[in-house]
């Protein structure tokens, strides 16, 4: 696993160091709106990378905040595809991991927690969008798709009842669809 992510880390760079291939760098600066089953919540992400073939394919990583449900900071890869005559489409995706941070899990009256700890899992997101130029060099993306949560959380407790119970242990797994609705500026060639 830790070589797949090396190679994520340094295709970019890769790409960049072949002679017959221009890249370009490009970073983007995204807000958007997601939402499923429970509230809606608003979302951010930050994404450099290179793009190369004339602009027609964009290799980047990213980080991000998502408080839909549990907080957490997706780590991903970023790929994009152009299309269109002037490349104002595009089909984005985003794999990744979500790392926990600064999560309570519900109180119980019954029982004391003992421990509480949160677990990442696995981050997707993609879908499509339209690029709008926009005067200067920066341009205004409008994309929508489907994202992907996993997120597990450890409990161990003690019943308050019974002080001399053996201690239990709960693992609750979370896994959340959400639909996506971002607006973002792109920066660079």
């Amino acid at each position: 696993m830790r070589l797949i992510w090396i190679a994520i880390l340094l295709l970019p760079l890769t790409v960049c160091s072949q002679s017959i291939c221009p890249c370009h760098f490009k970073s983007f600066v995204s807000v958007g709106a997601i939402g499923g089953q429970h509230e809606i919540k608003t979302m951010t992400q930050l994404s450099g990378g290179v793009t190369y073939d004339q602009g027609m394919f964009y290799t980047g990583i990213g980080v991000g905040i998502d408080p839909y449900r549990f907080n957490s900071v997706p780590l991903f890869a970023d790929v994009r595809i152009n299309f269109g005559k002037k490349k104002n489409g595009f089909v984005y995706g985003n794999l990744g991991y979500n790392i926990p941070y600064d999560n309570n899990s519900e109180e119980n009256p019954f029982a004391f927690k003992i421990t509480d700890r949160f677990h990442g899992g696995v981050y997707t997101d993609a879908g499509i969008g339209y690029r709008l130029r926009v005067k200067g060099k920066g341009r205004l993306l409008l994309s929508a798709g489907h994202s992907y949560k996993r997120i597990s959380n450890v409990q161990t407790t003690r019943y308050i009842w019974c002080p001399t119970c053996d201690i239990e242990k709960f693992t609750y797994r979370y896994s959340f669809n959400r639909i996506v609705a971002k607006l973002s500026l792109e920066f660079g060639k």
